[in-house]
């Protein structure tokens, strides 16, 4: 069924994109790579038809049916026939997995009671693939239970022929050389607290409406993302400030918080694989204090400037021309993981105190929309910056993720009832 399903399903192997080059080397029991996106349902999933939808859909995406091998220089994507297992859900999302070992499929179908989840390594796509393959199996698993959605134009369909430029790397597509790469910048602070054991990552939702939050957002003259950035910085900032002395004083002085950007909204392509950077606004605490609207202040600025195409550019030019370069393209792979971990962390991980990535508003058609409560979405997680968010809303109401390696609950505590305080009702749920 595969092999004749289309050209693009006849490639035996993919080279990772740009935004994946260094999963690969640094995945691990902690670092597992995998993000999180659910839907509920409003009757408990049939799981029959739900692996029948997965059958059926797979090769509408075969650059998903892939697993990781390793090449003497670079890692890349090889096809795998068949279809993934279905995988039964788990107390701690987004743990329990290992990319490096042959056979693995790099994505997963999970569910449990009224709940379907698929959960996307970065190695593979980003939030907006993932969401994209989501919404696909939902319209095929209702299919199949004969609810047919109305004016579903946008949606993915089992039987349409995958385009080959859904596939591609569009990091290099946009490649332009002699462009100068961005500023350097200092390492950002970090929680102070112990790692939970190895797979266990707590969850905490907050279920804000969508009307009060834009209306908060605004009056504040901002988008609901740089609100939301700027109340967890003030988190992090208010946690910095109670630090003792000694520690403050040995911290790094940066608080940044990282921000995905969908590239799709500024360049042109149609592909399913990662095409996302990240912009870091932040506060320099050797300046002071600072309130809450001084930080709503500076992040929107700092988003205004950054999204330019003109400073994106900078970066995919930075990211490209590291991978083009002669001496780095002929390094084994071994040392390439031994070495890889290191500049993740000085040139990622370690330049942010925390993310929050929001996935926007997911939309359904009638009458599949009926049948659907929620999204929620669920950030990786990393042993570094410990914690992180992830928004996404749908209906009337926006589901506000935090994910933690850690057993502290400071940060999201202090972030929900900030939303308290500026008169936002927040209903709060854990994993």
């Amino acid at each position: 069924m595969l092999a004749h399903a289309h050209p693009e399903s006849h490639r035996e192997w993919y080279p990772l994109d740009n935004a994946a080059t260094l999963f690969p080397s640094v995945a691990s029991s902690r670092i597992t790579t995998l993000f999180r996106i659910s839907a509920t349902l409003d009757r408990p999933v049939r799981v029959s038809a739900l692996e029948a939808a997965l059958a059926n859909l797979m090769p509408r995406f075969p650059y998903y049916l892939v697993h990781l091998r390793a090449g003497a220089f670079w890692y890349y994507l090889a096809r795998k026939e068949g279809t993934p297992p279905f995988v039964a859900d788990s107390r701690w999302p987004c743990m329990s997995t290992s990319h490096r070992l042959r056979g693995v499929y790099l994505f997963r179908v999970r569910a449990f009671g009224r709940r379907v989840a698929v959960e996307f390594s970065h190695i593979i796509t980003d939030g907006t693939g993932a969401l994209t393959f989501l919404r696909a199996l939902l319209a095929e698993y209702f299919a199949l239970l004969g609810v047919a959605a109305e004016g579903s134009g946008d949606l993915f369909r089992k039987g349409d022929p995958p385009a080959p430029e859904e596939s591609e790397d569009a990091y290099r597509r946009y490649f332009s050389r002699g462009i100068p790469s961005p500023e350097p910048r200092r390492r950002a602070f970090r929680l102070p607290y112990r790692l939970l054991p190895i797979g266990v990552y707590r969850i905490v939702t907050g279920i804000v409406s969508v009307k009060e939050i834009t209306r908060l957002a605004k009056e504040r003259g901002v988008t609901v993302t740089v609100l939301l950035a700027a109340i967890l910085a003030h988190a992090l900032h208010d946690l910095y400030l109670e630090l003792p002395e000694s520690k403050r004083r040995r911290a790094m002085k940066d608080i940044r918080i990282e921000i995905p950007v969908n590239l799709r909204r500024i360049y042109e392509t149609r592909t399913m694989r990662n095409f996302s950077l990240f912009v870091a606004p932040g506060i320099d605490m050797r300046l002071g204090a600072y309130s809450l609207d001084d930080i709503v202040k500076l992040f929107h600025h700092f988003m205004e400037v950054s999204v330019d195409g003109r400073f994106i550019n900078q970066q995919i030019a930075r990211n490209i021309r590291g991978q083009l370069n002669p001496f780095l393209r002929v390094v084994p792979l071994f040392v390439k993981n031994l070495v890889f971990p290191s500049l993740y962390f000085w040139k990622g991980e370690g330049l942010v105190s925390s993310v929050l990535t929001n996935l926007g508003v997911v939309t359904m058609p009638e009458p599949l929309c009926r049948r659907i409560e929620r999204f929620e979405f669920i950030p990786a997680p990393s042993k570094w910056n410990k914690t992180g968010c992830a928004v996404v809303s749908y209906g009337e109401s926006a589901y506000i993720s935090f994910g933690r390696m850690i057993n502290e609950t400071e940060v999201e505590r202090r972030f929900f009832t900030t939303l308290v305080k500026l008169g936002i009702r927040v209903r709060i749920e854990s994993n």
